[in-house]
């Protein structure tokens, strides 16, 4: 005979366990997922709701809920966590989530949502846990801008995204933190080194120029070879291509970061 199906507050509890990395193996873990009707080899994401009103969470639950049962669980004060596995997982839209997320605010206007990057599995939602909790703190102080916080968003996460593996689960995959560094740096210079490739252009040894001298046009034009007016019409380029400010402090020291990681990927494959 199959296994009967969990209620639902035992069901609750059954993923607060997987999720709250309370189950001894990954061979366990699996066992756990398919139980609550996963498939524990889809890839999957969490998302995590953080209000400052728990009574208001049964809100979520109740517009998350579907007949095949959510696999969800309110975990600690004024969490609410939910496993995307699927079609769900990898659609960048996350509609019911997000709808989800501006019923609650409607109560808290403080409320957040965390969305961690895509997991190979269910067995790692623990670490995913553990890092968006600490992006929950990071946008609570203002460090990173709510209040959908989506852990593979390069450009919003910025330089936290790189570190998050250092700081945050229990081990740190050198492969990961290495495929990690490369979408980092994409999401930021993916642009132009396409309009590079594609157009035969210098605009990332250009941006490298400018941001090394510190934004001096004229000797970043004279490291160049080129008139001033050429390298302003370059940096406008480069501001339409990544839709950034260059002028913003912030943009800048990212851009920096991404020409960092682009060289040190340049010099380990020499």
């Amino acid at each position: 005979a199959g296994v009967s199906p969990p209620g639902r507050w035992n069901r609750e509890a059954l993923v607060a366990d997987l999720l709250l990395g309370r189950i001894a193996s990954r061979e366990a873990a699996d066992a756990r997922a398919r139980l609550l009707g996963l498939d524990p080899t889809q890839p999957a994401r969490l998302a995590l709701f953080v209000t400052s009103q728990p009574a208001e969470l049964s809100r979520v639950r109740s517009s998350l809920a579907d007949e095949r049962g959510r696999v969800a669980a309110a975990l600690g004060d004024g969490e609410y966590a939910v496993l995307l596995t699927g079609p769900p997982a990898v659609n960048a839209e996350f509609r019911e989530v997000n709808a989800a997320l501006r019923g609650l605010r409607t109560q808290d206007p403080t409320a957040i949502l965390i969305l961690s990057e895509l997991l190979a599995g269910v067995s790692r939602a623990p670490a995913a846990l553990a890092q968006a909790r600490l992006l929950v703190r990071l946008a609570r102080t203002g460090a990173i801008a709510g209040p959908v916080v989506r852990a593979d968003a390069h450009d919003a996460v910025g330089v936290f995204g790189l570190l998050l593996p250092f700081v945050s689960g229990p081990d740190i995959d050198i492969a990961e933190a290495r495929q990690r560094m490369t979408a980092f740096a994409t999401s930021l210079l993916g642009p132009l080194e396409e309009h590079d490739g594609r157009r035969g252009s210098d605009l990332v040894a250009t941006l490298e120029a400018y941001l090394q001298l510190g934004g001096a046009l004229a000797q970043a034009a004279d490291r160049l070879g080129i008139h001033r007016n050429t390298l302003s019409y370059r940096l406008g380029r480069i501001a339409e291509l990544t839709g950034r400010d260059l002028n913003d402090p912030g943009t800048r020291f990212l851009l920096q970061a991404a020409l960092i990681v682009r060289a040190l990927e340049r010099a380990a494959s020499g």
